[in-house]
Order: structure tokens, then C-alpha cells, then sequence
């Protein structure tokens, strides 16, 4: 069964990489870059819309007693009840905010070499298809590629 995928212009700054996904090897990206350069974009971009992962949690810090202030939560690094690592503090709700990432429409699900090869060569757009992938289906295409 085939299934016609179009793909969209999107500008650079509305892409941001998986929370988790590794950056591409500045090997990678090079070579990107040359190839880039001279045919262009071959294969497009695959993309999702983002998702909202950070919130703003008020609390104490455990080492400092009496420390109040705010907590910057990634919701992707939480399993359970506990967090991966540890989240970043800000004594005032300000500077926490200031912190947060920018939201952006679009995450790379495959494609994150291209976008640092386009971010190099600081072009404004890029090809995408844009699915509305799950976290699941997102883990099965990362295995299988």
C-alpha cells in the first residue's frame, strides 16, 4: 500500500530537535553541509507537531534548607514519579520563565543532520512532512532507522 506524502516548506526557527535525541556528529554535518550545497535537500525532513514539556513547579531545593524558589520541569525526563537527573533552580519566578525554551510548532522526529546543516548554512526554510506521530510510533521509527 503507498501512501503520497507532501512536504512543506518550514521555516528553520519553528524546528526543534526530540528531548533525549542526540546531536548529529560534527562529521555528520560536514559532510551534510557539502551535500547540501551542492544538490540540496534530497529527502525532506520528518516532523510532529510539538509538544508542550516544560512546566513550572514552585518548591525547595533539598541541599539548601529553606531555599524556596522555582523548578524547571522537563515532563519528557519524568518515569513515574521520579525525575531523570536533576531539574534546574531559579529563585525567582522570573528567571524561570526567561529559562523556559521558546515554543516552537515542530519536533525533528529523523532529519536532525539536515536541520544542523541547514542552521550552518543559515538558510530560512526547510523541507518537512509533518505527521502526527505518537511517542510510540516515534520509539519504532528511531529503532528501525
Amino acid at each position: 500500500m503507498w501512501v503520497e506524502l507532501s512536504a512543506e516548506l518550514v521555516p528553520v526557527s519553528d524546528l526543534r530537535p526530540l528531548p533525549g535525541l542526540a546531536p548529529p556528529s560534527t562529521e555528520l554535518v560536514a559532510k551534510l553541509i557539502a551535500s547540501v550545497k551542492k544538490h540540496g535537500v534530497l529527502e525532506p525532513l520528518l516532523v510532529r507537531p510539538a509538544r508542550n514539556t516544560y512546566v513550572l513547579q514552585e518548591g525547595r531545593r533539598s541541599r539548601q534548607r529553606q531555599k524556596w524558589g522555582w523548578f524547571l520541569i522537563d515532563t519528557s525526563k519524568v518515569v513515574g514519579h521520579a525525575y531523570k537527573g536533576e531539574p534546574p533552580f531559579y529563585p525567582t519566578q522570573r528567571e524561570a520563565k526567561t529559562a523556559m525554551p521558546a515554543d516552537v510548532p515542530f519536533e525533528v522526529v529523523r532529519g536532525m543532520g539536515r536541520l544542523a546543516a541547514m542552521r550552518a548554512l543559515h538558510r530560512r526554510f526547510v523541507p518537512c512532512v509533518i505527521q502526527n506521530l505518537t511517542d510510540n510510533q516515534v520509539e519504532v521509527l528511531r529503532s528501525f532507522c
